[in-house]
């Protein structure tokens, strides 16, 4: 997965805490793939339990919005899942 290589080496130019950070070493780590895919509730846990504070339409607006400009694709998942997966 190309786009997985490349959000590797967007998390080591962003630093500790960034929510974009968190969210791909969140979802490179447990949500690749469609089978993965994790729910926005789970991906915002996370970053909260990061001490990072995003509403879902916020998080869409900021981090997904990111990886829309680039290579790096978050997808959702199959609509009876509503997950996030990289």
């Amino acid at each position: 997965m190309p786009f997985a290589d490349d959000a590797e080496q967007i998390i080591h130019q962003l630093s500790p805490g960034n929510p974009w950070r968190l969210t791909l070493e969140y979802l490179l780590a447990c949500g690749k793939g469609r089978n993965n895919a994790r729910p926005m509730g789970a991906v915002l846990a996370h970053l909260r339990a990061n001490s990072v504070e995003l509403t879902g339409p916020r998080f869409q607006t900021t981090v997904l919005k990111q990886t829309r400009l680039g290579s790096i694709f978050i997808g959702s998942g199959p609509a009876d899942q509503m997950g996030w997966q990289i």
